[in-house]
């Protein structure tokens, strides 16, 4: 049944590779929380069922996510499960406290991917609003000048230094 379970939760495609190999190590200490607690299929909250879960659910979600946060939370489950194989003997009580402490990192983590995704979503507006300011200045110095003949250097000049000087005014 063990095996069956593991095989289920490995064989999702969307985990990606080193999610799977983290949570195949927990084979073994899963297999001796089934022996000591017979609860452990029948209650959804068992502590060890938990943690498998939150594990499964970040690699889920990191997947797609920074390079840095990515490789931050699987260096923090690599950490986990190195914790349960070389503490874990019959206390099922410490996959509690590594739910615990993988739910506060993983808060942490979020907190990290907000303030990356509000900090691209600004520089995006202020790029995108950069752009339409240029294109209005542009505009406004191509309307005045529109049938008018004018020497080179003051065309030059208006296209270059001055529509600059009319983009910072607009932006303010």
């Amino acid at each position: 049944v063990i095996a069956m379970f593991f095989d289920l939760i490995l064989q999702d495609k969307h985990l990606p590779d080193a999610v799977r190999s983290i949570i195949a190590q927990l084979q073994i200490p899963i297999l001796k929380v089934v022996m000591i607690d017979k609860k452990f299929f029948a209650k959804k909250e068992h502590p060890a069922r938990l943690f498998l879960n939150s594990l499964s659910r970040a690699g889920l979600g990191v997947s797609e996510k920074s390079l840095q946060i990515r490789n931050a939370v699987f260096e923090k489950m690599e950490e986990l499960v190195n914790r349960v194989l070389m503490e874990f003997d019959d206390d099922v009580e410490i996959f509690v406290e590594l739910v615990e402490e993988f739910d506060i990192f993983m808060e942490q983590q979020q907190r990290q991917i907000n303030l990356l995704e509000d900090r691209s979503r600004k520089e995006s507006k202020s790029a995108e609003q950069l752009e339409l300011t240029k294109r209005q200045a542009a505009y406004e110095i191509a309307l005045r000048l529109q049938g008018k003949s004018i020497p080179e250097f003051v065309r030059l000049f208006l296209d270059d230094a001055w529509r600059d000087v009319l983009v910072l005014a607009l932006l303010r």
